[in-house]
């Protein structure tokens, strides 16, 4: 098997298929993991709070900080650096000209 992208050798797939199965996969398992964070510290601190007891964390109660806000702000640095620094740039070929022109010519019909 090819480590890299855990494909048998006797098969061959797109490169551009091996790169977005890669991506879509890094994805859920992001999502996944911001969801558990999100759903999982809310309700252990914030299920059974007292209003009169309830500790603040800038401004805000502190279940809200650490189980909504905090997820969030590292969710989209996250998105930043996913889409910046991990998503690959595959180059997906040349359109055939007679397609484009097919598509310029619908486009013109569509506007008469």
């Amino acid at each position: 098997m090819n480590q890299t992208t855990d494909v048998p050798e006797n098969e061959s797939y797109d490169p551009v298929y091996l790169h977005t199965r890669r991506e879509s996969l890094f994805i859920i398992a992001a999502w996944v993991f911001f969801g558990f964070w999100v759903v999982g510290v809310s309700l252990l601190t914030g299920y059974d709070v007292d209003p009169d007891t309830m500790k603040l964390v800038a401004g805000m109660p502190a279940w809200i900080f650490w189980g909504v806000a905090l997820p969030w702000l590292a969710s989209n640095i996250f998105i930043v650096w996913f889409c910046l620094k991990f998503m690959t740039d595959d180059p997906l070929g040349e359109d055939d000209d007679s397609t484009i022109e097919m598509a310029a010519a619908d486009q013109e019909a569509g506007h008469e």
